[in-house]
């Protein structure tokens, strides 16, 4: 996202280019949902989606699907987000082992959690 910076103005303009984009991601809905097929595969091509064959032989909602799925990859964006700020399963284990772990912290099985050992 783009913010120009123009002091108290900031939150108003963030606020305008969400706007902008949710107001074109429902255009796209409309036009695969509600028009003819042939201005949703023009709408397609005109934002950038390359369809194949099979593609363009969905109606509405698969068509939609198919658009938005090209268009905008949340798969994309969610895995990179998980990747980016969940914690290792390492650096996890060190704070959720009083979660998971009923017995006593400072005892040898709730030691091994904390640092990822395995203990008999």
């Amino acid at each position: 996202m783009i913010v120009v910076s123009f002091g108290k103005k900031d939150c108003v303009l963030t606020y305008l280019l969400h706007a902008r984009v949710v107001v074109f991601v429902l255009q796209v809905f409309e036009f695969c949902m509600k028009k003819p097929k042939e201005d949703a595969l023009a709408l397609a091509e005109k934002i950038g989606v390359k369809l194949t064959v099979e593609d363009k032989d969905n109606q509405e909602k698969q068509l939609m699907k198919v658009i938005m799925r090209k268009w905008l990859p949340a798969g994309d964006a969610l895995l990179q987000m998980i990747t980016i700020h969940l914690p290792s399963p390492v650096t996890a284990q060190k704070y959720r082992m009083e979660l998971l772990y009923e017995g006593p912290n400072d005892d040898e099985a709730a030691i091994g959690m904390v640092f990822a050992r395995f203990v008999c």
